[in-house]
């Protein structure tokens, strides 16, 4: 009571081998907001009730919200960069292609299972000395980007049966640090 509350969210977990692997993001953060969905969160696990949040997503909201992020994007000045290990859910698949068709610049970097290619999809895969294991989206929302991270692949398994969290990215220069070494920099490792 009366303390500051922080709080610890990620792209991957806790195991020290899998650790030595992936490389991944990590985010330490005394965001009240992001404080008080982590608390409400553990909270509602305890009591075995669907998690009430504010500025994080879980589960079949993650998926319906990024749904809505991407047709915020189905633009000709829209820009959507997904990088994931696996993109298998359809209805994510669909409102991308849907973007695409609208004119929205769509990269994906995908390390392993991408279950549809559109034409107008610019996507690759990264594969090196450490598995790519974050999880991070990024949409141009009007000129200014804003970045999801979270642990889970958008798969429906994922979205439909397990309840991992998706965060947002609230800082500037964090949201500018994000966009350029998981983005950018990986671009610029695969034509090296």
């Amino acid at each position: 009571r009366g303390g500051r509350g922080y709080v610890h969210l990620g792209t991957g977990n806790y195991n020290p081998a899998t650790g030595k692997l992936y490389t991944d993001l990590s985010l330490l953060s005394a965001d009240p907001g992001l404080v008080k969905d982590a608390s409400t969160f553990f909270k509602a696990l305890e009591k075995g009730i669907p998690p009430k949040l504010e500025l994080m997503k879980v589960g079949l909201q993650a998926r319906e919200f990024m749904l809505e992020r991407i047709k915020a994007e189905s633009h000709a000045k829209g820009h959507i960069i997904l990088k994931l290990n696996h993109l298998t859910d359809p209805a994510v698949l669909l409102a991308l292609e849907t973007a695409a068709e609208a004119g929205a610049k769509v990269d994906l970097i995908i390390r392993s299972t991408l279950t549809t290619i559109h034409p107008k999809f610019k996507a690759r895969s990264l594969v090196g000395r450490y598995l790519e294991h974050s999880r991070i989206a990024a949409f141009k929302c009007g000129g200014a980007w804003e970045v999801w991270a979270g642990s889970a692949d958008w798969m429906p398994r994922n979205f439909e049966r397990r309840l991992e969290l998706i965060f947002p990215i609230k800082k500037k220069k964090v949201r500018r640090d994000v966009i350029f070494f998981f983005f950018f920099c990986d671009f610029v490792l695969i034509l090296v």
